[in-house]
């Protein structure tokens, strides 16, 4: 896997050799990368992520070669200033308006770039916000539920949005969808494997998500790591339950970059009966070729050992993850971009132990999977005179899993093996545009197919509007079908399942209407209907929903919903 991941890196650099070395073009670059540039070039700039936030970009190469002249040329468009503070630092703010009188009065209209300009409802936290939210050991789960439509449980860590399951939810991080990232998979999922403290900047869509977001039905919780500053640091952090140590920093050259957060926890110091150890790790790096690429490497893993016994139960579960891929992005002209990905990923899981109860009978569970994946992931936009944007792209997989059950009571016994594999594809197309002023919509289709799943084609249809009314009120509304398969690692073999069912359907309708207020205030209300159809049928535990082998519980029942419709409404 890593040599493929080194070849492709050195047929990439190949490829781009046609960028010319010289200096680092600023223009589409995010905002929040160029003023660390600014602060490599002597600049002691200050400001807040609130302020500057991470879908800021740099719309145009500033003429100056002056640094501060460059820093008012790139706040400019975003509507911010600079306010020169005591020993030379330069604090960014809102930009005042003062009164102007004229003997003549032009009025054209003002907005920011199409690209930019994103018609579906979203939810965006920066760094700063992250950190200000209360969130139990730098778990980034934990922050993002605080947010309207987004759910959870105290004890486990996964998210449930608009009242659908954990599973609905598709998960990006950089451009790459993540698989299982939690910690104690087959436990409650307890804390996720990324940290908090190493992410950028988070969105969250709950519903009327556009085409390029596929195979999930209820919502999407796309992150972006942070962006390094200079000079490197490196920080280390001891907590009740983990300690972490976090390194960033940047080449004298401004070509390179790197991130890498690693943790350790130890619950057992307050847990007794109870013998755990898990680590993840989250590494970045980050090189631009010339002015127009940017080649980066990524890894996320994570490693979990449990030991439990409690007579008469005993257990030990071993569980190991690993996402690589590697990213080159593009800008081919001043209108068209692209985006690739290549990534594999495998995910390990061990659960064997029983119960020797005389009462209740001997119980013997032996649980073995696998799961892994190769994925090749293309994105392109091309923007026409900033009034219309076309997207399109492609995804393709080739996943396999193994599964190796066994469960024996004095009653009965149950014994799987399974060894599904397939393809997966994807493709998408949308167009964005700009009618008059105040309108921006967005039309998407997108396909998927996997191939252990016969004749199923999902098409998939999505609609978003956004209406400006004013300078502080946007309304918006979005429509749309969403199809989620079942994936290779998803089958409950415990329960005695071994088929593959269909594509589940989801049916969004959303508006939503944003107003801005002095101060910073802001008041959202959402209506939001979603219909669920084709639901395929799941095991729960109706009395103990807790427990290390539910599968062999006597509460253990199957739910089987025809179909669900779910309405709500939220201000906030």
């Amino acid at each position: 896997m890593h040599a493929i991941a080194t070849a492709v890196i050195l047929a990439l650099i190949g490829s781009n050799v046609f960028a010319e070395e010289q200096e680092p073009s600023l223009a589409g670059r995010p905002l929040s990368d160029v003023l660390s540039v600014l602060q490599s070039r002597g600049l002691s700039i200050v400001y807040s992520d609130v302020l500057v936030r991470p879908d800021m970009v740099v719309e145009r190469e500033p003429r100056s070669s002056d640094p501060r002249a460059i820093l008012r040329e790139i706040l400019e468009p975003h509507a911010l200033q600079v306010r020169e503070g005591t020993g030379g630092l330069l604090f960014i703010v809102p930009a005042a308006r003062q009164p102007v009188f004229l003997e003549e009065i032009v009025v054209t209209p003002s907005h920011t770039r199409i690209v930019a300009e994103q018609p579906e409802p979203r939810q965006s936290l920066g760094r700063e916000e992250i950190r200000q939210i209360p969130h139990l050991a730098d778990d980034l789960y934990r922050a993002v539920k605080q947010l309207p439509g987004a759910a959870g449980s105290d004890v486990s860590a996964t998210l449930n949005i608009r009242g659908g399951n954990a599973d609905e939810v598709l998960v990006v991080l950089d451009g790459l969808e993540l698989y299982e990232p939690f910690h104690l998979k087959g436990f409650l999922n307890v804390f996720s494997t990324i940290d908090s403290g190493a992410v950028g900047g988070v969105d969250l869509m709950t519903g009327g998500f556009p085409a390029e977001y596929g195979d999930r039905m209820s919502g999407v919780m796309d992150i972006t790591t942070r962006a390094p500053a200079k000079p490197s640091a490196t920080s280390v952090a001891l907590g009740t339950l983990n300690g972490r140590v976090l390194t960033s920093g940047i080449s004298p050259d401004d070509r390179t970059d790197w991130l890498v957060s690693a943790r350790g926890w130890y619950p057992d110091l307050l847990l007794d009966q109870i013998n755990t150890d898990y680590y993840d790790l989250l590494a970045k790096v980050q090189h631009r070729i010339g002015s127009r690429t940017t080649v980066s490497l990524n890894l996320l893993a994570a490693y979990d050992d449990l030991g439990y016994r409690d007579e008469p139960e005993h257990l030990r579960a071993e569980e190991t993850s690993e996402h690589l891929w590697l990213t080159s992005r593009t800008d081919w002209s001043q209108a068209l971009s692209s985006r690739t990905v290549l990534a594999s990923g495998d995910i390990d899981r061990e659960r064997i132990g029983g119960n020797v109860d005389v009462e209740d009978g001997a119980l013997e569970v032996a649980d073995i999977r696998g799961f892994n994946f190769i994925q090749l992931k293309q994105d392109w936009a091309f923007d026409i005179r900033d009034r219309q944007l076309f997207k399109w792209g492609i995804d393709v997989k080739r996943l396999s899993a193994r599964y190796d059950y066994s469960r024996r009571t004095d009653r009965d016994s149950i014994g799987i093996q399974l060894r599904p594999r397939g393809h997966s594809y994807g493709a998408y197309i949308a167009e964005r545009f700009r009618v008059g002023d105040s309108l921006i919509a967005e039309l998407g289709l997108r396909w998927d197919h996997q191939f252990w799943i016969e004749d199923e084609n999902q098409v998939s249809p999505r609609v978003n509007v956004m209406y400006t009314l004013g300078s502080h009120s946007v309304f918006r509304a979005a429509w749309g079908r969403y199809f989620q398969s079942q994936r290779l690692n998803e089958l409950q073999v415990g329960d005695g399942v071994t088929a593959f069912s269909r594509p589940e359907v989801a049916e969004h309708w959303l508006t939503s209407f944003e107003r801005q207020f002095a101060r910073g205030f802001g008041l959202r209300v959402e209506v939001y209907n979603k219909e669920l159809s084709q639901l395929r049928p799941r095991y729960e535990n109706l009395f103990s929903p807790i427990d290390i082998f539910p599968e062999a519980e006597d509460d253990r029942v199957r739910v089987a919903p025809k179909g669900v419709t779910l309405a709500a409404w939220s201000c906030g």
